[in-house]
């Protein structure tokens, strides 16, 4: 078509463009992978998620402690007569000291759950971080793809205003008629339309990725280069794989699994007494000249659980319906996957069918549609309508291939993310 536009302004039949357009931002000088780290070290939600995991790191040590240890003061066998504490003999002022002590094995165990939440904790942060990558890619393909179609309308404008040219010059000298000027007019101001529709879809696409990374407009990113991926050669199977083992989704619900089990064998633990041991000092008052000793005394203290049919039991239970609820989840998350994978790796052989077919048979072919109807129509050998027709089904071809070429790097995107590749990496190694 590039081709045919030249022709046109060569002829003197269209109206020239009145200077180039002015860009939309200043130029931002970074890349589409500097956009990445922006957003990765200025997005609240990772923030959110990171505040998160640290909190949990101070629970491992919390749950392996002991209690604290109990002081007690107290006055013992005091006479309710006198008051004094020389007129008994079993008269005491004690100090004592207290520690609980649980069950052998518990304190590991609830280390351990604790360490498993932290590691779900942490396996979010990478999983938001993915997914924020893929929002953004994919938004800038929109972008990218916006940009396209803005050019295709005003280069298809463009050409229709020489259509109307020709029209009017026919009209000028009796050859044509006025319904073929007011029918490029109409096309015209249909282009004008489509032009305001794509400015404040650009703007909106624009002001959604300034907020994404928290930068105070769109400076530069309309001069953003997107990387170009390329097809996935591996099979639904091996996708499948590695996406189980890269992915930290899958390495979240493994932990929860592991949480679950350690929760379950914690419970158990109930089954045996928790202890508590105490050491008690009595200091008594002289009888007069009669000395009396300080007493010592110590204890120990068990539970017994008696209850256990309906507590402990109970509680063994429910985390061992929660341990097969996670492994469930595990095993559906895994057969989700599994199936958005198989959809992605289909669209991505389609799209691509499809983009080759618009850029090997269906725009060459309106191309030379265009030319072919326009030298008709200078010799009368077409009609006007003929000629608009076969320019907007070439336009049309063209958004249509542009839309292909976006949805097929947008399902390459996605499948990267199924499949847990790293695409902040992919990004660097693609540009």
């Amino acid at each position: 078509m590039r081709k045919f536009f030249i022709a046109l302004l060569i002829a003197g039949m269209a109206t020239p463009a009145t200077g180039g357009e002015q860009d939309l931002s200043e130029a931002w000088n970074s890349s589409f992978y500097s956009y990445l780290q922006r957003l990765e070290s200025t997005h609240p939600g990772i923030r959110e998620l990171e505040e998160s995991a640290n909190a949990a790191s101070q629970l491992p040590d919390f749950a392996h402690s002991l209690e604290d240890p109990m002081v007690s003061l107290n006055v013992k066998s005091l006479s309710a007569g006198t008051f004094g504490f020389d007129s008994e003999p079993m008269t005491q002022k004690q100090i004592g000291i207290s520690q609980s002590f649980p069950a052998p094995g518990k304190r590991g165990l609830r280390r351990t759950v604790a360490e498993d939440d932290l590691k779900i904790a942490e396996f979010k942060i990478p999983e938001k971080r993915q997914e924020l990558y893929k929002e953004a890619w994919v938004v800038f393909l929109k972008l990218e793809f916006l940009l396209k179609a803005k050019e295709s309308v005003v280069q298809n404008r463009i050409i229709l205003d020489g259509f109307l040219r020709v029209a009017l010059s026919k009209y000028n000298v009796g050859k044509g008629l006025q319904e073929n000027v007011l029918h490029a007019e109409v096309m015209i101001s249909n282009m004008d339309v489509r032009l305001l529709e794509l400015e404040e879809s650009i703007g909106s696409a624009v002001s959604t990725l300034a907020v994404m990374a928290s930068m105070p407009d769109g400076t530069g990113l309309l001069d953003i280069k997107m990387p170009t991926l390329k097809t996935e050669a591996r099979g639904l199977d091996d996708l499948a794989k590695v996406a189980v083992v890269n992915r930290p989704l899958f390495k979240m619900f493994e932990s929860e699994v592991e949480k679950f089990e350690n929760k379950t064998a914690l419970a158990k633990k109930d089954l045996l007494p928790n202890y508590k041991v105490g050491v008690t000092y009595g200091q008594r008052d002289d009888l007069g000249a009669v000395k009396r000793d300080d007493l010592l005394s110590a204890s120990l203290s068990f539970s017994i659980p008696v209850w256990q049919s309906s507590r402990q039991q109970k509680k063994i239970a429910e985390n061992r319906m929660l341990k097969q609820k996670a492994a469930s989840g595990y095993e559906a998350a895994k057969q989700t996957n599994r199936e958005k994978i198989g959809v992605l790796v289909e669209k991505e052989k389609v799209r691509s069918k499809l983009l080759t077919l618009y850029d090997e048979g269906l725009l060459p072919q309106a191309e030379q549609t265009v030319e072919a109807s326009f030298a008709a129509y200078r010799v009368n050998k077409v009609d006007f309508l003929t000629l608009v027709t076969n320019q907007v089904a070439f336009f049309n071809y063209q958004i249509k291939r542009d839309k292909e070429e976006f949805e097929l790097q947008k399902a390459r995107v996605e499948l990267k993310r199924e499949i847990g590749d790293d695409l902040k990496e992919v990004a660097q190694n693609a540009r």
